[in-house]
């Protein structure tokens, strides 16, 4: 998908990333308004937002569908909130590894973005 092949990449660069896929725990908007100001700044940076906004993007959308027939199901709720504990986990751990240099990869991820 993206190669992790990035020259003078600076510790800013690295916070910055690291805080789009740390964002991702709260919603899909912070790493989208993140994402949106700071992908012409940096490749580092506009790498990182995609590759976290490809994984937010479908999970965001089986979040509105699972919540969609929670009503339905009565362990809709506990699937719910396992998915967004794996975001939690996923985010956190994505956002560490862009912050060492390196370019996270999520395994549920689908290439919207590119």
């Amino acid at each position: 998908m993206f190669e992790n092949k990035f020259e003078n990449v600076t510790q800013d660069d690295k916070s910055i990333a690291m805080l789009v896929h740390f964002s991702g725990v709260i919603s899909i908007l912070g790493p989208l308004v993140i994402w949106l100001l700071k992908k012409d700044q940096s490749e580092y940076v506009n790498v990182n937002g995609k590759i976290a906004l490809n994984f937010q993007i479908p999970l965001f959308l089986i979040g509105l569908v699972i919540g969609a027939i929670v009503h339905l199901i009565d362990f809709g709720g506990f699937i719910l909130t396992l998915l967004g504990l794996v975001n939690i986990v996923l985010c956190l751990l994505n956002g560490y590894k862009a912050y060492n240099g390196d370019l996270p990869k999520y395994p549920i991820s689908i290439e919207i973005l590119k």
